[in-house]
């Protein structure tokens, strides 16, 4: 019996190493179909690896290296076809994958602020109504307002904040 070519594991591998995801190994033939590469915190994103000798994109995408300078990237379309499909090198796709996390992140901690100052302002706005009506509260309602004040302009630069990472690469929004 010929031996069988281990590559595609080995592609499997590599493809999870640098995309930072984790390869699914199946036992069984018979199991639900799945991707072979799982990114965790982008389930979004489904990553089948197929290792053939000779791809014709991959004459293509070589042809665009050696005419152009800067990262080749092919996109091709079928005719009847509806959207295209993009090649790139791998280890260009891993850094825009990792661009696209560093932008999810910053999203979620900007808004992680914004929900803690929403909370500060409410319970001081929540102080500053006690203190109404209250004869010679007059400094600490100063205060109070001060605070609230404070409070409103860190929630506006948070939101300006926000809109400015939403706004920015929209692949930040899944």
């Amino acid at each position: 019996m010929p031996k069988r070519s281990q590559a595609w594991k080995e592609l499997e591998r590599q493809t999870a190493e640098a995309l930072g995801g984790k390869r699914i190994v199946r036992y069984d033939f018979f199991a639900p179909p799945c991707a072979d590469v799982v990114l965790e915190d982008m389930p979004e994103v489904s990553i089948d690896c197929k290792h053939r000798a000779r791809w014709q994109c991959h004459s293509l995408l070589h042809e665009i290296k050696g005419k152009y300078h800067g990262t080749p990237i092919l996109v091709t379309k079928g005719r009847g076809e509806h959207g295209a499909v993009a090649s790139m090198p791998l280890n260009y796709f891993a850094e825009v994958l990792d661009e696209m996390r560093t932008w999810r992140r910053v999203r979620a901690e900007i808004q992680h602020r914004l929900k803690g100052n929403e909370t500060e302002l409410a319970r001081a706005q929540r102080q500053r109504a006690l203190l109404d009506g209250v004869a010679g509260a007059d400094r600490p309602r100063a205060e109070w307002d001060r605070q609230i004040a404070r409070v409103e302009g860190h929630i506006a630069c948070l939101r300006a904040l926000e809109d400015i990472v939403t706004a920015g690469p929209r692949l930040a929004e899944r």
